[in-house]
């Protein structure tokens, strides 16, 4: 009779909704494991020349290549903290690997931890050079578009707060880094080194990572953990020009880190 037994539309429709379910909670899976797996890679690709005993730090093959945008030693300290984040974040999105939010921004928090990974190898095991470029510009913006994402969610998404939170300074450092080591690999691919040419590049590119970090700034809300992590940057440059007593990158720097700091308290006034 009619409504006792399930017609095969129904069962069709019944198998492909957990064909569906099923297909989801795999890839949700793989994202989680990529996610979980890159975090934790990161700060071990970082030793990997001093675990292997092939290759050169990264710091050696740096200290090679080092331009006016290339932030003052002290300046690389903000790593830990961003592994830390980055191994919380995995963890903790682990568990909510089914949130929609999550599912918009993890492949592309996954591809910006396996970036950054990939960047170590490479710089310890190759040079700093123009590929090293191209990996550390996906990777920088692997990490904004997810920052991005996160950030235009509406603000009681359940995990809106752990992704803006934590792949926010990974982008904001990775937006200064992308011009630091521009300016590296000029100088490893044979670029002229003298100082007047070293100070027209670093200007132009400080002004340029200014820039970009005021825009993502404002667009991401004024998030502070973009705006700190990009200011530490841009002070970092300010200070390696201080003591080299390059002015002109000296006032770019400067200039830049009031811009930036203007564009984030301008976006925290309007929202």
């Amino acid at each position: 009779m009619p409504g006792l037994t399930a017609g095969p539309g129904a069962e069709l429709a019944r198998s492909g909704r957990m064909n569906a379910l099923f297909t989801s909670e795999r890839v949700d899976a793989a994202r989680s494991a990529a996610t979980l797996f890159f975090a934790a890679a990161q700060p071990i690709a970082g030793q990997a020349a001093r675990l292997t005993g092939r290759g050169e730090p990264i710091e050696e093959q740096s200290a090679k290549a080092q331009s006016p945008v290339t932030p003052a030693d002290g300046a690389f300290v903000i790593w830990a903290p961003l592994f830390a984040a980055s191994l919380n974040y995995a963890a903790r999105a682990v568990a909510r690997s089914d949130d929609p939010l999550i599912r918009r921004t993890g492949w592309l928090t996954a591809a910006a931890y396996a970036g950054d990974t990939a960047w170590e190898l490479w710089a310890q095991y190759r040079n700093v050079g123009w590929r090293s470029v191209a990996i550390i510009a996906a990777t920088a913006g692997a990490a904004n578009a997810a920052m991005l994402t996160a950030a235009r969610a509406e603000e009681d998404e359940p995990s809106r707060d752990l992704v803006l939170n934590s792949v926010a300074p990974l982008a904001g450092w990775l937006t200064v880094a992308t011009a630091a080591n521009l300016g590296g690999a000029r100088i490893a691919e044979g670029g002229p080194a003298d100082r007047p040419a070293q100070t027209r590049v670093g200007v132009a590119l400080t002004a340029a990572a200014a820039t970009a970090a005021s825009v993502l700034s404002y667009a991401s809300r004024g998030n502070p953990f973009y705006a700190g992590a990009a200011a530490w940057g841009l002070g970092g440059v300010a200070v390696r020009n201080l003591r080299e007593r390059n002015g002109p990158v000296l006032v770019a720097a400067l200039a830049g880190l009031a811009a930036a700091a203007g564009a984030t308290f301008a976006a925290r006034r309007r929202a």
